[in-house]
């Protein structure tokens, strides 16, 4: 539960006092913002960039990246003869950026969005493409769950298109404003999911602009319309997903504006509850909340901590603020999975060399701290506790949780909207009915001091291809370094100082009594990198994450063991340069009581 307050005050905070109650559950807390998106898909296939930044969503604990929303997966499929009776459909392409996306641990959000190469579905008025789109779409899902089986594609999301409002950006078949084509697609979509296996999971539209006449008009026919395939009424529709970002940055750059996306979020609701209530009991999703309309837009702040701690207050406001009951919000996502450098919409930096002919060398990936903030977010609690605050800014939030093992989780975030806004915060934390068990305090920041690897780059000049130095201390300070310390005694507060634009996470734990257990699914492959061969190491949660100081990554050479991240990582995806010889490396994971589990260790092949 958050403490009371969400104004924002943009001015410098000084003592700030919170009060915990250990004893006090106050609901669950459903983990719904572990979601990405991205464009074009055929990026999942061949480019190593991608490959990279998919294991970083990976690696973060606990499965805190779960969902990948791809735009215009279906130009991946291949099709011959497609007005035959019998098309002849090559998927490997499909197949292909569905296997990454299962490789990295994640499941596809998938939007029924393209046409296939060799085929245009360009009227979706005409009566003839309309049919052959259904007989498509059926096929496609038959060949998903040959492939998957019934019950991993039954767990996906599927939904008509991405912002079918936007004229002319993502080649829809219906024209400008085009209600009825937007209607006829949505229902032959329907029926093709529905004659390959009527318990997939379909939803829509996706919608960009608030209560656009594309939103009202298909939720009218959701409501009280009749499929004109199959003579449904009313239509199927499993979920309701629109996208209400923070604003638009044209033509005037602009910062994000919080209430932007949490009033309209409550307006789209309120107008489901007011004129299509049967609606309204749906599951709702945001599925692209960001601060900002444009991923490709550069911002200043988007490579720094006020990026994360935007998410994670976004995060606190919704919990507190969302609409109650069977509408709850399934699904936020940031829409943040592209590549880019520091102002864009990304999470992690690409460097990348090119050649006098143009050619790419190799590309060194370099994560953002938004990416380590969504780290942050998957070690809150399931169910959260009662807070309050005593005195102090507005500005300062406290979450409270906790989780099945009965550790305390708190995140403290200092956030205004103003990028220019500064300050810090002294706060103290007091818990109220602590559990003297606990024996141990973990704490993570990320804000101007901590996990800022810009700040690396922007004191080294801010180069373009920063040398092999620069480029490992940034990487070494973009991992969140774990400050362990014996827990507070009873009668004792937690104190922290916490800068404006930053988040603090504390875990307050109980000893398991037992070492770590051998992290598994170790992998290493080696990549191209900006000066030379890098090794892209990946494994499994070893146990609780939360119960962790970090995992210790060394490759094992002829002449001795390197040390690959002198900063223990808490994520489990790391990057660093080849050492010369490595025959394996081996991973071990380090508990907050300084306990060294098993060592897991692989072969690494390399020329």
């Amino acid at each position: 539960m958050l403490s009371n307050g969400q104004e924002h005050s943009g001015k410098p905070s000084d003592k700030v006092a919170f009060v915990v109650d250990a004893s006090a559950e106050t609901g669950r807390l459903p983990h719904f913002w572990k979601s990405t998106g991205f464009t074009p898909p055929g990026l999942l296939i061949d480019d190593t960039s991608m490959r990279v930044q998919m294991a970083h969503f990976d690696g973060v604990p606990m499965a805190g990246v779960e969902w990948v929303r791809v735009h215009d997966l279906l130009t991946l499929v291949k099709v011959e003869k497609m007005t035959a009776a019998t098309p002849r459909y090559d998927w490997s392409g499909l197949d292909a950026a569905l296997d990454a996306i299962r490789d990295a641990g994640m499941k596809p959000f998938f939007e029924v969005m393209g046409s296939p190469q060799g085929w245009t579905f360009s009227d979706a008025l005409n009566d003839r493409q309309v049919a052959i789109w259904r007989r498509f779409v059926g096929d496609m899902a038959r060949h998903l769950i040959e492939r998957y089986g019934a019950s991993e594609v039954r767990s996906w999301y599927f939904e008509v298109w991405n912002e079918p409002d936007v004229h002319p950006w993502f080649n829809h078949p219906w024209a400008e404003d085009d209600v009825a084509g937007l209607i006829r697609y949505y229902d032959a979509t329907s029926a093709g999911l529905v004659d390959a296996d009527p318990e997939l999971r379909f939803g829509g539209p996706g919608t960009a602009e608030q209560l656009s006449t594309m939103f009202t008009g298909l939720m009218k026919h959701l409501d009280t319309g009749t499929n004109h395939l199959t003579g449904q009424s009313p239509p199927r529709c499993d979920f309701i997903s629109i996208h209400v970002k923070g604003g638009d940055p044209s033509p005037t750059p602009k910062d994000p504006s919080m209430d932007a996306i949490l009033d309209g979020q409550r307006e789209l609701h309120d107008y489901l509850v007011e004129h299509h209530p049967r609606l309204a009991e749906l599951p709702l999703i945001n599925n692209e909340c960001d601060p900002l309309v444009g991923w490709s837009h550069d911002h200043h702040w988007r490579g720094g901590a006020y990026y994360a701690s935007f998410v994670a207050r976004l995060i606190e406001r919704q919990l507190q603020e969302a609409v109650r009951g069977p509408a709850d919000f399934v699904l936020m996502s940031n829409d943040h999975g592209f590549l880019g450098g520091w102002g864009r919409r990304s999470v992690m930096v690409p460097f990348d060399s090119v050649d006098d002919d143009g050619a790419s060398g190799g590309v060194s990936m370099v994560k953002k701290p938004v990416l380590e903030g969504m780290a942050m977010l998957s070690l809150l609690g399931d169910r959260t506790l009662a807070a309050s605050r005593k005195e102090g800014a507005a500005a300062v939030t406290c979450l409270a949780s906790v989780t099945s093992a009965g550790d305390l989780v708190l995140m403290v975030t200092h956030h205004d909207d103003d990028s220019s806004a500064t300050g810090e915060a002294s706060v103290a934390i007091e818990i109220q009915h602590g559990n003297p068990a606990w024996s141990r305090q973990t704490t993570l920041r990320i804000d101007a001091e901590h996990t800022n690897p810009r700040a690396v780059w922007a004191a080294a000049g801010a180069p373009q291809l920063p040398d092999a130095e620069v480029l490992h201390a940034m990487r070494e300070a973009a991992e969140m370094d774990a400050d362990v310390s014996s827990a507070p005694a009873a009668g004792e507060s937690i104190h922290l100082n916490v800068p404006m634009h930053g988040v603090a996470l504390v875990v307050l734990s109980r000893d398991p009594g037992r070492v770590p257990t051998m992290p598994h699914g170790l992998e290493a492959e080696v990549v191209a990198g900006l000066y030379g061969p890098e090794l892209l190491v990946r494994w499994e949660d070893a146990g609780d994450a939360r119960k962790l100081a970090g995992y210790r990554v060394e490759a094992v050479t002829p002449t001795g063991v390197v040390t690959l991240s002198e900063t223990m990582p808490l994520s489990t995806a790391v990057v660093r340069p080849l050492p010369s010889g490595t025959d394996r490396v081996r991973v071990f994971a380090v508990d907050a009581w300084g306990r060294v589990g098993e060592a897991a260790s692989v072969p690494v092949e390399h020329d």
